[in-house]
């Protein structure tokens, strides 16, 4: 169904009790391309030079630069496996920058990458200390607790994340998947909705939507957001084939 995109799932492995999350890939048949959250770790880039240390601060465009030859320093040591290195720069960085939310989620994903989740979880911790309620570590938090199998403390922190970030639409698909991962479908599909009023074309949402729907077997409302779809992707076969078969229903 979707070869641009993929998504961002909550998962795990099997579903026995209201705290634990139950693996689903939201996708009919032809389908492909779908991960897991915990499986998958998002590269996070350097914002543009007008973004915000915090709520108040400006940062100027001097000093990003010099955080992104730092950026660009570290991924090259990264590539030559020097991870120490990578460590050393990020937290010489953090000294001087430690209201700069990326620089603390660039250190918590290193660690993430190295299998240290618990060290990337309480790098954040400690960046929430110095940037309060940031939406951006708020969700690479949520990420690290899927994996460290901390169900509700991560559906929390995406949560906030999506509250305080609602222009960015791809928070708010996290948390409802989240929701419904939890057996919380029709939760899910609220926040999904609210989503879609601020973003009507997001195709994440509509084929979240669609594919929820679907699976709690109601096609009435499925068939809505997968004509939806097909005004954005017209040549999609797959949800063509989908209306055909329920509009003959």
């Amino acid at each position: 169904m979707i070869n641009k995109l993929i998504f961002f799932f909550i998962c795990l492995t099997t579903a026995a009790f209201a705290d634990d999350f139950k693996c689903q890939h939201y996708k009919f048949d032809e389908a492909n391309n779908w991960l897991c959250a915990h499986l998958e770790r998002g590269i996070f880039h350097a914002l543009s030079p007008d973004v915000l240390m915090s709520d108040k601060t400006p940062i100027d465009n001097d000093t990003i630069k010099k955080i992104e030859i730092v950026f660009s320093q570290a991924e090259l040591s990264y590539e030559q496996g020097n991870y120490a290195k990578v460590e050393q720069d990020y937290r010489q960085l953090l000294k001087e920058q430690s209201h700069y939310a990326p620089v603390w989620i660039k250190l918590a994903q290193l660690y993430s990458d190295l299998n240290r989740e618990h060290d990337a979880l309480q790098t954040l911790h400690q960046a929430l200390e110095r940037i309060a309620d940031n939406a951006d570590i708020y969700y690479e938090m949520g990420l690290v607790q899927v994996r460290l199998r901390r169900f509700s403390k991560a559906v929390t922190s995406l949560a906030k994340a999506a509250v305080k970030a609602p222009e960015n639409a791809h928070y708010s698909f996290v948390y409802a998947i989240a929701l419904n991962s939890t057996q919380r479908p029709y939760k899910a599909i609220d926040i999904l909705l609210q989503a879609l009023r601020r973003h009507p074309d997001n195709m994440e949402i509509l084929e979240a939507l669609f594919s929820i729907n679907q699976d709690i077997n109601n096609h009435s409302e499925a068939l809505v957001f997968a004509q939806k779809i097909l005004i954005i992707e017209p040549d999609n076969d797959s949800i063509q084939r989908y209306v055909i078969k329920f509009k003959k229903n």
